[in-house]
């Protein structure tokens, strides 16, 4: 089996600036943030209705275990591709999602 090589990043490319493309967002990026943005936004409500009632009982520890591993293994492979959409939007929402199982261990 032949083994698979990832293309090289460039060292001289500025992961932090959204105008890499001639001085314009290219619409692959922008769709990157934007899917960062949705996918982050989509936890607040769980996350803010968990904090206000402190109840979880309607929630499955393990579809959240699953989540948060996804979300964990997400930003691990934004982080190894220098893929700043997916470092923030992951982070993020990995932090909102851990904390709805911290409660629901807390408070069942």
């Amino acid at each position: 089996m032949a083994r698979r090589e990832f293309a090289q990043v460039p060292r001289d490319v500025d992961w932090l600036s959204l105008a890499n493309h001639r001085g314009r967002m290219h619409w692959i990026d922008l769709c990157g943030y934007l899917a960062a943005i949705f996918t982050t936004i989509a936890n607040l409500p769980q996350a803010i209705r968990t904090w206000r009632t402190r109840s979880t009982r309607d929630l499955s520890l393990g579809t959240l275990a699953l989540l948060a591993t996804g979300l964990f293994l997400w930003l691990v492979y934004g982080i190894a591709r220098a893929d700043l959409p997916l470092i923030i939007g992951n982070a993020v929402a990995l932090v909102l999602t851990a904390t709805v199982p911290v409660y629901k261990v807390r408070h069942g």
